[in-house]
């Protein structure tokens, strides 16, 4: 729930960079509590990629993989990075 929670914050606010803190205490929280929710990883990644964090991003898309072998999403933004 958390993850679902700020990755929905982070995506409906009107400033992204302000929203950044309030949706990563979210997405961070889920980890903390499940490190394993794949999810939660691609998040964190997609938010670190919107900020320009490409190397926070990349390390959460790569989790994201390692957990689930099949998310086409993360997996196609790993391949736009190279």
């Amino acid at each position: 729930f958390y993850a679902w929670r700020g990755y929905a914050r982070f995506l409906m606010a009107p400033d992204r960079k302000l929203a950044t803190s309030e949706a990563m205490k979210d997405i961070k929280g889920c980890i903390d509590k499940n490190p394993n929710i794949a999810a939660a990883h691609y998040f964190a990644g997609f938010v670190a990629k919107t900020n320009g964090d490409m190397k926070t991003a990349q390390a959460e898309f790569k989790k994201t993989v390692q957990l689930d072998p099949k998310h086409i999403d993360a997996a196609r933004e790993l391949r736009n990075m190279k």
